[in-house]
């Protein structure tokens, strides 16, 4: 078939699938492109909330260098970005109770982006390994007597300067020859007679030429597993985790100096803390609050209790371990909390296999491409790849 005598379908209306139908929508292999969005709004996890001069970000707050592929999305829809602050404490680990410096590979890991490290080997390392770091730390009791070692990542790191928000609306603005439904939710997807046909409760059977699946590892497994059983019984082995984010205000008073030169710090499980990461927000970058108080933003790990338990019980054990941690004593004057169940795929020693048996099938079915967190994990920048690679793939099937 030539460009433009196709059509297709996106289901998904998160980073990955704005970036898919974006895709599909460049490659002019289709002259009609349909993105189907199973809630209200875009953008899936990736919201910024704006609550007087406080910019609260719900899922990641940065991005890196490293990974350029949200970087160069970002340039290409004219969404300004910035580094962090020069002069800032790199990242620190908890270790028995106390921050401890890393060594500068993992310093400029764990900056990278707070979102992915929930699912990360780091949160995980058996205690000796633990020990280790905290031998190499070195790190002396004030925090403050440490000069500034994040040059580096001021180099490597930046994020968008009104808040990821900007993101979604610049790739919905980019969208152009493409239509979105929202409140539209996919409950099958069957192959009929060479097409595909997308069932939406409420609405005529949907065919399409190729279909590009961008969700969480979940429903994604349970949509593609009424299709492949193969497939689905795949992605099933793939463990979810619930993450939630606390966002709290205080006067800049309220926190130690050494508080106010830090950019944020990774908290292993062996530690036993709700808190995986903190990020003091508006320490490390620009515009995130006023000159009277700072901003920080914790990302909570955990199962089932995130989704059951009340605002104030979250609230309550995240400031128990930034007290801890950072000393803050104090009231926050704000208080926002976000859940997101089961959104970040986990992944174990056998991902890489259980990933080529998924390929190897998934190529059996022309015009399916999947994307999503299921092949590098979370993070803006993989997401942004998956789709990429998806598209390339349904492409490739329909030779165009």
């Amino acid at each position: 078939m030539g460009a433009g005598d196709n059509s297709a379908v996106v289901v998904g209306g998160g980073i990955g699938g704005l970036s898919a139908a974006l895709c599909l929508q460049d490659s002019r292999c289709f002259d009609d492109v349909l993105l189907l969005e199973g809630t209200s709004r875009l953008g899936g996890v990736v919201a910024s909330r704006r609550d007087g001069p406080f910019l609260l970000e719900e899922s990641a707050e940065s991005l890196s260098r490293a990974r350029p592929s949200a970087i160069e999305l970002c340039e290409r829809l004219g969404v300004e970005l910035a580094p962090p602050r020069e002069g800032l404490s790199a990242p620190r680990f908890a270790f028995d109770g106390r921050l401890i410096r890393l060594p500068s590979g993992l310093e400029l890991m764990t900056a990278s982006s707070c979102w992915p490290l929930v699912a990360s080997p780091l949160l995980r390392w058996e205690d000796h390994r633990l020990e280790n770091v905290a031998r190499l730390g070195k790190d002396p009791p004030n925090l403050a007597d440490q000069p500034p070692t994040a040059s580096a990542i001021s180099q490597l790191f930046v994020a968008p300067v009104n808040g990821m928000q900007e993101l979604v609306g610049r790739l919905v603005e980019a969208l152009d020859e493409t239509r979105i439904e929202l409140d539209a939710p996919v409950s099958e997807i069957a192959r009929t007679d060479g097409r595909w046909q997308l069932t939406v409760q409420g609405r005529p059977p949907i065919e399409a030429d190729a279909v590009v699946v961008a969700l969480p590892v979940p429903p994604t497994a349970a949509l593609i597993g009424r299709l492949d059983r193969q497939i689905g019984s795949e992605l099933i082995e793939i463990e979810s985790t619930s993450v939630a984010t606390v966002a709290m205000v205080w006067r800049r008073e309220e926190l130690s100096a050494e508080s106010l030169n830090l950019s944020g710090f990774l908290v292993p499980e062996r530690e036993r803390r709700l808190v995986s990461w903190c990020s003091v927000s508006s320490v490390t970058w620009e515009g995130r609050s006023d000159d009277d108080h700072v901003a920080v933003r914790a990302l909570l790990r955990g199962g089932s209790e995130l989704l059951r338990w009340e605002d104030d019980e979250l609230v309550s054990r995240a400031r128990t371990d930034l007290r801890d941690l950072l000393g803050v004593e104090a009231e926050p004057s704000l208080v926002h909390v976000v859940r997101h169940p089961w959104s970040l795929p986990v992944f174990d020693l056998h991902h890489g296999e259980r990933l080529t048996r998924i390929e190897e099938r998934l190529a059996e079915w022309s015009g399916l491409g999947l994307g999503g967190s299921l092949w590098q994990g979370p993070g803006i920048s993989n997401v942004v790849d998956a789709a990429e690679r998806a598209v390339r793939k349904v492409n490739a099937d329909l030779d165009c």
